[in-house]
Protein backbone atom coordinates (compact mmCIF):
# COMPACT_ATOMS: atom_id res chain seq x y z
CA UNK A 1 0.00 0.00 0.00
CA UNK A 2 1.37 3.44 -0.86
CA UNK A 3 0.46 7.09 -0.46
CA UNK A 4 -1.30 7.18 -3.82
CA UNK A 5 -3.70 4.42 -2.75
CA UNK A 6 -3.72 4.54 1.04
CA UNK A 7 -7.01 2.67 1.46
CA UNK A 8 -9.62 2.76 4.22
CA UNK A 9 -9.18 3.40 7.93
CA UNK A 10 -12.00 2.47 10.29
CA UNK A 11 -12.11 4.63 13.43
CA UNK A 12 -14.20 3.34 16.34
CA UNK A 13 -15.47 5.76 18.98
CA UNK A 14 -17.84 5.30 21.96
CA UNK A 15 -19.62 8.67 22.02
CA UNK A 16 -21.58 10.93 19.63
CA UNK A 17 -21.03 14.05 21.74
CA UNK A 18 -18.57 16.94 21.72
CA UNK A 19 -16.36 16.81 24.78
CA UNK A 20 -12.62 16.06 25.15
CA UNK A 21 -11.83 12.86 23.26
CA UNK A 22 -14.73 13.53 20.88
CA UNK A 23 -13.12 16.78 19.74
CA UNK A 24 -9.71 15.17 19.38
CA UNK A 25 -11.28 12.55 17.11
CA UNK A 26 -12.30 15.32 14.71
CA UNK A 27 -8.66 16.32 14.28
CA UNK A 28 -7.61 12.67 13.92
CA UNK A 29 -10.14 12.15 11.12
CA UNK A 30 -9.08 15.38 9.43
CA UNK A 31 -5.44 14.29 9.52
CA UNK A 32 -6.22 10.87 8.04
CA UNK A 33 -8.43 12.38 5.33
CA UNK A 34 -5.73 14.92 4.45
CA UNK A 35 -3.29 12.02 4.00
CA UNK A 36 -5.67 10.54 1.42
CA UNK A 37 -7.27 7.78 3.46
CA UNK A 38 -10.94 6.94 3.14
CA UNK A 39 -12.18 7.20 6.73
CA UNK A 40 -15.14 5.33 8.20
CA UNK A 41 -16.08 6.36 11.75
CA UNK A 42 -18.36 4.24 13.92
CA UNK A 43 -20.49 5.88 16.61
CA UNK A 44 -23.05 4.26 18.95
CA UNK A 45 -25.81 6.62 17.83
CA UNK A 46 -26.30 9.91 16.06
CA UNK A 47 -25.40 13.12 17.86
CA UNK A 48 -23.61 16.46 17.42
CA UNK A 49 -20.29 14.77 16.61
CA UNK A 50 -21.58 12.94 13.52
CA UNK A 51 -22.04 15.88 11.10
CA UNK A 52 -18.71 17.38 12.16
CA UNK A 53 -16.93 14.10 11.42
CA UNK A 54 -18.61 14.00 8.03
CA UNK A 55 -17.45 17.56 7.35
CA UNK A 56 -13.92 16.49 8.34
CA UNK A 57 -14.00 13.75 5.69
CA UNK A 58 -15.45 10.64 7.34
CA UNK A 59 -18.32 8.35 6.48
CA UNK A 60 -20.25 7.72 9.70
CA UNK A 61 -21.71 4.29 10.48
CA UNK A 62 -23.81 3.67 13.58
CA UNK A 63 -22.95 0.65 15.71
CA UNK A 64 -23.22 0.42 19.47
CA UNK A 65 -20.72 -1.70 21.40
CA UNK A 66 -20.36 -2.29 25.16
CA UNK A 67 -18.19 0.23 27.02
CA UNK A 68 -15.90 -0.56 29.94
CA UNK A 69 -17.16 1.24 33.04
CA UNK A 70 -16.55 0.99 36.78
CA UNK A 71 -20.04 -0.49 37.17
CA UNK A 72 -18.74 -3.69 35.51
CA UNK A 73 -17.13 -4.60 38.81
CA UNK A 74 -20.61 -5.75 39.84
CA UNK A 75 -21.20 -9.41 38.82
CA UNK A 76 -24.57 -8.81 37.15
CA UNK A 77 -23.19 -5.89 35.14
CA UNK A 78 -20.20 -7.91 33.96
CA UNK A 79 -22.48 -10.76 32.86
CA UNK A 80 -24.51 -8.30 30.79
CA UNK A 81 -21.30 -6.88 29.32
CA UNK A 82 -20.20 -10.35 28.18
CA UNK A 83 -23.60 -11.06 26.61
CA UNK A 84 -23.73 -7.73 24.78
CA UNK A 85 -20.12 -8.15 23.65
CA UNK A 86 -20.88 -11.49 22.00
CA UNK A 87 -23.68 -9.92 19.97
CA UNK A 88 -21.63 -6.86 19.04
CA UNK A 89 -18.65 -9.00 18.04
CA UNK A 90 -20.64 -10.62 15.24
CA UNK A 91 -21.92 -7.25 14.02
CA UNK A 92 -18.46 -5.70 14.11
CA UNK A 93 -16.96 -8.65 12.25
CA UNK A 94 -19.47 -8.13 9.43
CA UNK A 95 -18.83 -4.38 9.37
CA UNK A 96 -15.09 -4.90 9.00
CA UNK A 97 -15.74 -7.41 6.23
CA UNK A 98 -17.85 -4.86 4.39
CA UNK A 99 -15.35 -1.99 4.59
CA UNK A 100 -12.12 -4.05 4.49
CA UNK A 101 -10.00 -1.37 6.19
CA UNK A 102 -6.23 -1.34 5.99
CA UNK A 103 -6.13 -0.49 9.71
CA UNK A 104 -8.47 0.12 12.62
CA UNK A 105 -8.13 3.02 15.06
CA UNK A 106 -9.81 2.48 18.42
CA UNK A 107 -10.31 5.91 19.93
CA UNK A 108 -10.25 5.31 23.73
CA UNK A 109 -9.47 2.19 25.72
CA UNK A 110 -13.09 1.82 26.85
CA UNK A 111 -14.21 -0.12 23.74
CA UNK A 112 -11.81 -3.10 23.59
CA UNK A 113 -14.29 -5.16 21.58
CA UNK A 114 -13.13 -3.41 18.41
CA UNK A 115 -9.56 -4.49 19.12
CA UNK A 116 -10.58 -8.15 19.39
CA UNK A 117 -12.79 -7.91 16.30
CA UNK A 118 -10.00 -6.42 14.21
CA UNK A 119 -7.59 -9.06 15.50
CA UNK A 120 -9.96 -11.80 14.33
CA UNK A 121 -9.97 -10.14 10.89
CA UNK A 122 -6.14 -9.88 10.96
CA UNK A 123 -6.33 -6.10 10.65
CA UNK A 124 -3.66 -4.03 12.45
CA UNK A 125 -4.95 -1.81 15.26
CA UNK A 126 -3.82 1.51 16.69
CA UNK A 127 -5.22 2.27 20.14
CA UNK A 128 -5.55 5.96 21.02
CA UNK A 129 -5.65 6.26 24.81
CA UNK A 130 -7.39 9.31 26.30
CA UNK A 131 -7.91 7.84 29.77
CA UNK A 132 -5.85 8.04 32.94
CA UNK A 133 -7.48 6.14 35.78
CA UNK A 134 -4.79 6.04 38.45
CA UNK A 135 -7.44 6.32 41.16
CA UNK A 136 -9.51 3.44 39.77
CA UNK A 137 -9.32 -0.12 41.15
CA UNK A 138 -6.31 -1.97 39.77
CA UNK A 139 -8.53 -4.59 38.12
CA UNK A 140 -10.24 -1.86 36.08
CA UNK A 141 -6.91 -0.28 35.15
CA UNK A 142 -5.71 -3.68 33.93
CA UNK A 143 -8.93 -4.19 31.98
CA UNK A 144 -8.32 -0.89 30.20
CA UNK A 145 -4.64 -1.62 29.57
CA UNK A 146 -4.59 -5.29 28.55
CA UNK A 147 -6.29 -4.84 25.13
CA UNK A 148 -3.32 -2.70 24.13
CA UNK A 149 -1.30 -5.92 24.06
CA UNK A 150 -3.16 -6.90 20.88
CA UNK A 151 -2.49 -3.55 19.18
CA UNK A 152 0.35 -2.72 16.83
CA UNK A 153 0.69 0.79 18.26
CA UNK A 154 -0.59 2.75 21.28
CA UNK A 155 -0.83 6.54 21.02
CA UNK A 156 -1.30 8.55 24.21
CA UNK A 157 -2.02 12.23 24.79
CA UNK A 158 0.53 13.00 27.52
CA UNK A 159 3.52 11.69 29.41
CA UNK A 160 1.23 11.41 32.42
CA UNK A 161 -1.14 9.09 30.52
CA UNK A 162 1.83 6.98 29.45
CA UNK A 163 3.06 6.64 33.03
CA UNK A 164 -0.43 5.70 34.19
CA UNK A 165 -0.73 3.01 31.51
CA UNK A 166 2.72 1.51 31.88
CA UNK A 167 2.44 1.32 35.67
CA UNK A 168 0.02 -1.58 35.21
CA UNK A 169 1.20 -2.75 31.78
CA UNK A 170 4.94 -2.04 31.50
CA UNK A 171 5.23 -4.24 28.42
CA UNK A 172 3.30 -1.61 26.43
CA UNK A 173 6.03 1.01 26.79
CA UNK A 174 7.87 -0.14 23.68
CA UNK A 175 4.86 0.35 21.42
CA UNK A 176 3.67 3.62 22.99
CA UNK A 177 4.01 7.08 21.49
CA UNK A 178 2.95 10.44 22.94
CA UNK A 179 1.24 12.91 20.62
CA UNK A 180 -0.16 15.98 22.33
CA UNK A 181 -3.73 16.72 21.33
CA UNK A 182 -4.39 19.09 18.48
CA UNK A 183 -6.61 21.82 19.91
CA UNK A 184 -8.18 24.28 17.48
CA UNK A 185 -8.71 27.81 18.70
CA UNK A 186 -11.11 30.54 17.62
CA UNK A 187 -10.56 32.30 14.30
CA UNK A 188 -9.97 35.46 16.31
CA UNK A 189 -9.85 36.04 20.04
CA UNK A 190 -10.79 39.31 21.70
CA UNK A 191 -8.29 40.58 24.24
CA UNK A 192 -9.38 40.57 27.88
CA UNK A 193 -11.11 43.80 28.83
CA UNK A 194 -8.78 46.52 30.14
CA UNK A 195 -10.51 46.90 33.52
CA UNK A 196 -12.72 44.59 35.55
CA UNK A 197 -15.67 46.93 35.85
CA UNK A 198 -18.86 45.28 37.07
CA UNK A 199 -18.97 41.58 37.94
CA UNK A 200 -15.89 39.46 37.23
CA UNK A 201 -17.09 36.80 34.82
CA UNK A 202 -15.76 33.30 35.52
CA UNK A 203 -16.39 30.44 33.08
CA UNK A 204 -16.46 26.67 33.70
CA UNK A 205 -16.54 24.49 30.56
CA UNK A 206 -17.07 20.74 30.75
CA UNK A 207 -19.22 17.93 32.00
CA UNK A 208 -21.25 18.74 35.08
CA UNK A 209 -19.77 15.95 37.17
CA UNK A 210 -17.93 15.49 40.43
CA UNK A 211 -14.68 14.68 38.67
CA UNK A 212 -14.80 17.94 36.71
CA UNK A 213 -15.33 19.93 39.91
CA UNK A 214 -18.40 22.07 39.19
CA UNK A 215 -19.35 21.77 42.86
CA UNK A 216 -15.91 23.05 43.87
CA UNK A 217 -16.45 26.05 41.59
CA UNK A 218 -19.69 26.86 43.40
CA UNK A 219 -17.99 26.53 46.79
CA UNK A 220 -15.24 28.89 45.62
CA UNK A 221 -17.85 31.35 44.39
CA UNK A 222 -19.45 31.28 47.85
CA UNK A 223 -16.12 32.17 49.47
CA UNK A 224 -15.52 35.02 47.02
CA UNK A 225 -19.00 36.41 47.52
CA UNK A 226 -18.52 36.28 51.29
CA UNK A 227 -15.36 38.36 50.77
CA UNK A 228 -17.49 40.99 49.07
CA UNK A 229 -16.34 40.35 45.50
CA UNK A 230 -18.84 40.65 42.67
CA UNK A 231 -18.31 37.39 40.76
CA UNK A 232 -20.46 35.78 38.09
CA UNK A 233 -20.07 32.05 37.37
CA UNK A 234 -21.23 30.54 34.08
CA UNK A 235 -21.43 26.73 33.94
CA UNK A 236 -21.21 25.58 30.31
CA UNK A 237 -21.92 21.87 30.05
CA UNK A 238 -24.40 19.12 30.82
CA UNK A 239 -24.55 15.95 32.90
CA UNK A 240 -24.30 12.41 31.61
CA UNK A 241 -27.64 10.80 30.91
CA UNK A 242 -28.87 9.31 34.17
CA UNK A 243 -26.99 11.83 36.32
CA UNK A 244 -29.66 14.51 36.33
CA UNK A 245 -29.63 14.23 40.13
CA UNK A 246 -26.16 15.79 40.16
CA UNK A 247 -27.31 18.84 38.25
CA UNK A 248 -30.19 19.22 40.69
CA UNK A 249 -27.69 19.04 43.54
CA UNK A 250 -25.63 21.80 41.89
CA UNK A 251 -28.71 23.97 41.47
CA UNK A 252 -29.56 23.55 45.14
CA UNK A 253 -25.96 24.46 46.00
CA UNK A 254 -26.22 27.59 43.83
CA UNK A 255 -29.54 28.58 45.40
CA UNK A 256 -27.87 28.65 48.83
CA UNK A 257 -25.21 31.19 47.76
CA UNK A 258 -25.20 34.73 49.17
CA UNK A 259 -26.18 35.91 45.66
CA UNK A 260 -27.69 33.03 43.63
CA UNK A 261 -28.40 35.36 40.71
CA UNK A 262 -24.70 35.34 39.81
CA UNK A 263 -24.80 31.68 38.66
CA UNK A 264 -25.88 30.74 35.15
CA UNK A 265 -26.48 27.14 34.06
CA UNK A 266 -25.96 27.38 30.29
CA UNK A 267 -26.19 23.70 29.35
CA UNK A 268 -24.20 22.29 26.46
CA UNK A 269 -23.35 24.63 23.59
CA UNK A 270 -21.10 24.51 20.56
CA UNK A 271 -19.04 26.44 19.65
CA UNK A 272 -17.64 27.46 23.01
CA UNK A 273 -15.75 30.53 21.79
CA UNK A 274 -18.50 33.14 22.31
CA UNK A 275 -18.65 32.06 25.95
CA UNK A 276 -14.90 32.47 26.37
CA UNK A 277 -15.13 35.88 24.71
CA UNK A 278 -17.77 36.90 27.25
CA UNK A 279 -15.73 35.78 30.28
CA UNK A 280 -12.75 37.24 32.13
CA UNK A 281 -11.28 34.14 33.77
CA UNK A 282 -11.67 30.44 32.93
CA UNK A 283 -11.42 27.65 35.49
CA UNK A 284 -10.64 23.93 35.20
CA UNK A 285 -11.25 22.67 38.77
CA UNK A 286 -10.93 18.92 38.14
CA UNK A 287 -10.91 16.81 41.29
CA UNK A 288 -9.37 13.61 39.89
CA UNK A 289 -6.72 12.76 37.32
CA UNK A 290 -7.14 14.27 33.87
CA UNK A 291 -5.01 12.63 31.17
CA UNK A 292 -4.44 15.95 29.40
CA UNK A 293 -6.33 19.24 29.55
CA UNK A 294 -8.07 20.30 26.36
CA UNK A 295 -10.29 22.76 28.21
CA UNK A 296 -7.31 24.47 29.83
CA UNK A 297 -5.63 24.81 26.43
CA UNK A 298 -8.85 26.16 24.89
CA UNK A 299 -8.95 28.89 27.53
CA UNK A 300 -5.40 29.93 26.67
CA UNK A 301 -6.21 29.89 22.94
CA UNK A 302 -9.21 32.09 23.70
CA UNK A 303 -6.85 34.69 25.20
CA UNK A 304 -8.07 34.19 28.77
CA UNK A 305 -6.18 33.52 32.00
CA UNK A 306 -7.13 30.20 33.55
CA UNK A 307 -7.05 28.56 36.98
CA UNK A 308 -6.22 24.86 36.69
CA UNK A 309 -6.13 21.99 39.18
CA UNK A 310 -2.64 20.68 39.88
CA UNK A 311 -3.53 17.07 39.11
CA UNK A 312 -2.91 14.45 36.44
CA UNK A 313 -1.90 15.73 33.02
CA UNK A 314 -3.29 19.23 33.53
CA UNK A 315 0.03 20.76 34.67
CA UNK A 316 1.71 19.17 31.65
CA UNK A 317 -0.85 20.73 29.30
CA UNK A 318 -0.20 24.26 30.60
CA UNK A 319 3.52 23.86 31.31
CA UNK A 320 5.35 27.09 30.55
CA UNK A 321 2.14 29.07 30.08
CA UNK A 322 2.29 31.90 32.61
CA UNK A 323 -1.36 32.91 32.27
CA UNK A 324 -2.33 29.58 33.87
CA UNK A 325 -2.48 29.43 37.67
CA UNK A 326 -2.14 25.97 39.24
CA UNK A 327 -4.03 25.23 42.47
CA UNK A 328 -4.62 22.18 44.65
CA UNK A 329 -7.53 20.02 43.46
CA UNK A 330 -10.81 19.64 45.32
CA UNK A 331 -9.98 22.73 47.39
CA UNK A 332 -12.48 25.58 47.11
CA UNK A 333 -10.28 27.97 49.09
CA UNK A 334 -7.33 27.33 46.77
CA UNK A 335 -9.53 27.86 43.72
CA UNK A 336 -10.89 31.10 45.18
CA UNK A 337 -7.33 32.27 45.91
CA UNK A 338 -6.31 31.47 42.34
CA UNK A 339 -9.15 33.55 40.96
CA UNK A 340 -8.32 36.37 43.38
CA UNK A 341 -4.66 36.34 42.34
CA UNK A 342 -5.64 36.97 38.73
CA UNK A 343 -8.09 39.72 39.68
CA UNK A 344 -5.44 41.40 41.83
CA UNK A 345 -2.85 41.32 39.02
CA UNK A 346 -5.19 41.84 36.10
CA UNK A 347 -2.92 43.92 33.87
CA UNK A 348 -0.09 41.41 34.23
CA UNK A 349 -2.34 38.47 33.36
CA UNK A 350 -3.73 40.36 30.35
CA UNK A 351 -0.15 40.69 29.09
CA UNK A 352 0.70 37.06 29.80
CA UNK A 353 -2.40 35.74 28.05
CA UNK A 354 -1.40 37.41 24.77
CA UNK A 355 2.00 35.70 24.67
CA UNK A 356 0.64 32.37 25.86
CA UNK A 357 -2.03 32.30 23.17
CA UNK A 358 0.66 32.29 20.48
CA UNK A 359 2.69 29.58 22.23
CA UNK A 360 -0.37 27.34 22.73
CA UNK A 361 -1.36 27.77 19.08
CA UNK A 362 2.10 26.60 18.03
CA UNK A 363 2.35 23.74 20.53
CA UNK A 364 -1.13 22.31 19.93
CA UNK A 365 -1.54 23.08 16.24
CA UNK A 366 -4.25 20.78 14.81
CA UNK A 367 -2.52 20.31 11.45
CA UNK A 368 0.73 19.27 13.11
CA UNK A 369 -1.22 16.86 15.30
CA UNK A 370 -3.18 15.45 12.35
CA UNK A 371 -0.03 14.82 10.33
CA UNK A 372 1.72 13.13 13.27
CA UNK A 373 -1.32 10.96 13.95
CA UNK A 374 -1.60 9.95 10.29
CA UNK A 375 2.10 9.01 10.36
CA UNK A 376 1.45 6.60 13.23
CA UNK A 377 -1.56 5.02 11.55
CA UNK A 378 0.26 4.66 8.26
CA UNK A 379 3.17 3.08 10.09
CA UNK A 380 1.11 0.05 11.20
CA UNK A 381 -0.14 -0.79 7.71
CA UNK A 382 1.77 -3.65 6.07
CA UNK A 383 3.97 -2.36 3.28
CA UNK A 384 4.16 1.17 4.65
CA UNK A 385 7.38 2.73 5.84
CA UNK A 386 7.72 2.23 9.62
CA UNK A 387 7.35 5.26 11.86
CA UNK A 388 9.58 5.27 14.95
CA UNK A 389 8.14 5.60 18.44
CA UNK A 390 8.60 8.95 20.13
CA UNK A 391 7.78 10.35 23.53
Amino acid sequence: MNRQEPGTILVAHPSPELYGSDRVLIESVAGLAARGFRVVATLPKTGPLAPILEAAGAQVDLMDVPVLRKSLLRPWAFARFVKDSAQALAQGYKLLGRHRPAAVVVNTATIPLWILTAKLRRIPVLLHVHESERNAPRVLRLALALPGTLCRKVVLNSDYSTESLTEVAPWLKGKSTVIYNGVPGPESAAAPRPALDGPVRVLFVGRLSERKGAHVALDALKLLQEQGLDIQLDLLGAVFEGYEWFEQKLREQAAALPDPSRVNFLGFDNPVWPHYAACDIAIVPSTVDEPFGNTAVEAVLAHRPVVVSRIGGLPEAVRGLDSAVLVDPDDAAALADGISSIIGNWEEFRRRSAADRQEAARRYDPQTYGSSFADQVQGIIPGSAPVPSAS
